[in-house]
């Protein structure tokens, strides 16, 4: 009787070459892998700070994020009081447009911050901000496309504190 241990072992070892995927991430920031068993978040792209505390605006350009359904949304501090919610008296406003290079508008996310979704984490004492109805903040990533991503600070809002991040977070299995 044969064991069934070697090709079994060789279907994992084919599964996990095939599931491997090179990645060519270039632009700002990093590209963080937490790994294919991550329920959430597969891939985390941190572009850069953002100073919502004055008017301004920045753009971003990046190619070959990971084939993967993302989100795009601002990673806030926030005192660990306030639950990672906004309270009434956030007055900052803000315009994200995501292009794709050559082909035109993906997304566009425009609104006072307070009325987006607030998604604490208390690991890391912030929350993630983004638009949810209608999946409004979401696209799906294509390697070989180039992205432009406009971040406009309308209305600033001296009461947030430094160390904003604007995020691209893959959504995970869960």
């Amino acid at each position: 009787m044969k064991s069934p241990a070697l090709p079994l072992l060789l279907a994992t070892i084919a599964l996990l070459i095939g599931c491997s995927q090179d990645i060519v991430y270039k632009g700002p920031g990093r590209l963080i892998n937490n790994g294919w068993w991550d329920p959430h978040f597969h891939y985390v792209v941190e572009l850069g700070t953002l100073d919502l505390t004055k008017q301004n605006s920045t753009t971003y350009r990046f190619t070959g994020l990971p084939q993967g359904h993302y989100v795009i949304g601002l990673q806030i501090p926030y005192p660990a009081d306030k639950g990672g919610a906004p309270d009434s008296t956030l007055v900052a406003d803000v315009a994200m447009q995501l292009m794709r290079v050559g082909q035109g508008q993906v997304l566009i996310i425009t609104g006072p911050l307070r009325s987006l979704n607030w998604s604490a984490d208390p690991k890391s004492a912030s929350a993630f901000v983004f638009r949810h109805d209608l999946y409004e903040s979401y696209f799906d990533a294509n390697p070989g496309e180039t992205y432009e991503l406009r971040v406009d600070i309308n209305t600033p809002d001296a009461s947030i504190p430094p160390g904003t991040k604007m995020v691209l977070k893959s959504v995970g299995w869960k």
